[in-house]
């Protein structure tokens, strides 16, 4: 955090960014912010996309639920979510230095990020590609 920077976005190896992504990330003034993708699980399922939301009638226990094509057909494209695609993350200097991560492993830093952020988003515009070597690209 010495750095002298306003944004810093993580992206993995395997994820193919929108053009516009990091415009509207940055548009969308939120301080913790992801983009979208889906995760390959199987060929048959064609897996699902990553990020949770909250639903009470959701048929986990902490009433908690992967997004759908339904919902973000319904929704605004900036989403409060429960847990973010962490594959596409984003951050201001402001929300990375409030959301206090513990960077000694991927599910320490999640986990630690979400218990201290008031909230979290994720815009369903920024649609990222998930390229699956034997599957190739995966879009939403």
């Amino acid at each position: 955090l010495a750095g002298f920077y306003d944004y810093l976005i993580e992206v993995s190896d395997d994820i193919l960014l929108p053009s516009d992504a990091v415009e509207k990330l940055i548009a969308s003034g939120k301080p913790v912010i992801s983009g979208i993708h889906r995760l390959f699980l199987n060929i048959e399922t064609g897996g699902h996309i990553m990020a949770r939301i909250r639903d009470v009638n959701a048929p986990t226990g902490d009433q908690t639920r992967f997004i759908t094509n339904d919902d973000i057909a319904i929704m605004p494209e900036i989403i409060e979510v429960t847990q973010p695609d962490m594959n596409c993350i984003f951050f201001t200097r402001e929300g990375l230095i409030n959301s206090k991560p513990d960077w000694s492993s991927e599910p320490r830093f999640v986990y630690s990020m979400l218990e201290s952020c008031t909230a979290v988003y994720a815009h369903t515009g920024v649609r990222c590609g998930h390229y699956h070597e034997g599957h190739g690209l995966l879009e939403i």
